[in-house]
């Protein structure tokens, strides 16, 4: 699966490229920590976010796991 690279996400992306390295932002204007990347606040809408390396430690609270199923074309094949 590739990413759409854009001027957002581009500093995430490249530390992801070089090093392996999870790029997170984090808001002047309330200080809240920011993921996935974006181009306002979602928290006050400021637009003064900086970028900071994240420090590896965490806790996952929540996850999904997305199934996409046959395209149509391949369903009647599996229909016998």
């Amino acid at each position: 699966m590739s990413v759409r690279e854009t001027a957002t996400n581009r500093p995430m992306l490249e530390a992801w490229r070089r090093d392996g390295t999870l790029m997170l932002q984090r808001c002047a204007g309330c200080g809240v920590a920011i993921f996935y990347p974006r181009s306002v606040c979602p928290g006050c809408w400021s637009d003064r976010l900086d970028w900071f390396r994240a420090s590896g430690h965490g806790r996952i609270v929540s996850f999904s796991s997305v199934h996409r199923g046959f395209p149509e074309k391949f369903a009647n094949s599996l229909r016998g």
